[in-house]
């Protein structure tokens, strides 16, 4: 199969990321001229993975209603990946969330991941890379490194939760809860030590399995509650009188 120029030219500025309306304009470009691409690069039989951070309300779209929309994006193969793309578990006051689906045929774009082994198409970067626009910021920045596989998906859901990122408390703060008082370097060392032990370490850290079903379950109890206060928030701002000036 031969791949031309402005597939290849597609692919890099996908690559490349950008904004939200880049990334949407360059998702249509790519799902356009990935059209005719041979199929077994338009499949992906293995779990896709995406890690999101999440804010107030998209939280609250997906863990009280739901279901989150989505549109193009780039999912990876690899779980280690997700869990380390951009810096890992966002930063504090957002929320880490990796999903995980196997996906449909008709929802994948294309596997990057298995067309960057393709012999043909390496071929094609080499016979065209000196003609690609910022072919350095873009595909030949980032080539195969990680494992993606680009999915038009219109929602994704709360049964697509593979994990959840968050932080632990300050080792100080942990020790006087259990101790009663500021513990000593060494109850600190044998702490992150008894943690590490158990695949953990003090800061941020990825919630998955059984404990992640569990922290889900617990939170989602809490949204009949929640959402009658708000409903009662939003009848009382609507009984409010109109101020005076």
């Amino acid at each position: 199969m031969k791949f031309d120029l402005p597939l290849l030219q597609a692919i890099s500025d996908w690559q490349q990321g950008g904004n939200a309306r880049a990334k949407y304009q360059r998702g249509l470009r790519l799902k356009t001229l990935c059209r005719n691409v041979d199929s077994r690069f338009r499949i992906c039989k293995l779990l896709a993975f995406r890690r999101l951070s999440l804010n107030r309300f998209p939280l609250w779209n997906l863990l009280a209603d739901g279901s989150l929309k989505e549109t193009i994006s780039a999912w990876t193969c690899s779980i280690d990946m997700a869990k380390n793309f951009k810096g890992g578990v966002p930063p504090l006051n957002w929320q880490g969330i990796i999903l995980e689906r196997l996906p449909s045929d008709d929802s994948v774009i294309i596997n990057l991941s298995v067309l960057f082994h393709d012999e043909s198409f390496q071929s094609a970067i080499e016979k065209y890379k000196t003609q690609i626009a910022e072919f350095n910021l873009g595909m030949g920045k980032y080539m195969n490194s990680q494992s993606e596989v680009v999915l038009e998906i219109s929602k994704v859901g709360r049964e697509d939760i593979h994990g959840l990122g968050g932080y632990t408390s300050d080792p100080n703060e942990i020790g006087k809860w259990i101790f009663g008082r500021e513990p000593s370097d060494k109850e600190i060392a044998r702490m992150t030590s008894l943690l590490q032990k158990g695949g953990r370490n003090f800061g941020p850290w990825w919630l998955d399995g059984e404990a992640k079903d569990r922290v889900l379950k617990k939170v989602i109890s809490h949204v009949p509650r929640l959402k009658e206060k708000k409903k009662r928030q939003d009848a009382n701002r609507k009984r409010a009188p109109a101020s005076r000036l």
